[in-house]
């Protein structure tokens, strides 16, 4: 990060050297950009020679691709199931309750999101990671909620609009 700290995003849901590989690359790259941050930069980083990172990845796009799935579960796992499991009258205090945290949100999420949209928005291969592992699993889960509430409230909806 621009004031010389860490991403530690992935080491708490991804096992062994996996999460500090994820996590040292995420830093990399929000450093300099995917384009510009290299292979050799993350093994440096983790402390390990750039065969021992090739027997984790196969490259950077695999790499890559790792780090937009495991950050799309973790999302996923974090946000989804407090939405879900609010009951109608208390999914705004549970979404007011996700983001009032700003410290953890700019600390801990922004800069994974924003390493994974920028390199995304030119490269329609991650931009098709992206939306299978962010974009679709959320959009689908979270419509099944604003339905329940629907129901709930009795706002009819015709399907095309959701």
């Amino acid at each position: 990060m621009p004031d010389g700290t860490e991403i530690r995003f992935f080491r708490d849901s991804v096992a062994g050297r996996r999460g500090e590989i994820l996590d040292a690359a995420t830093t990399v790259f929000y450093r300099r950009g995917y384009d510009a941050g290299t292979m050799r930069e993350i093994a440096e980083a983790v402390g390990v020679s750039e065969p021992a990172l090739y027997r984790h990845f196969t490259g950077k796009e695999d790499l890559f691709d790792e780090i937009i799935r495991q950050a799309g579960a973790r999302v996923r796992s974090e946000v989804v199931p407090a939405i879900e499991s609010a009951g109608p009258t208390e999914v705004r205090r549970v979404i007011r309750e996700l983001v009032a945290d700003r410290r953890t949100v700019t600390t801990t999420y922004l800069p994974v999101i924003q390493t994974v949209m920028l390199a995304s928005v030119h490269n329609e291969h991650f931009l098709s990671v992206y939306r299978d592992s962010f974009t679709t699993p959320l959009t689908d889960r979270l419509l099944g909620v604003v339905r329940a509430l629907d129901e709930h409230f009795g706002v009819a909806v015709p399907e095309q609009e959701l």
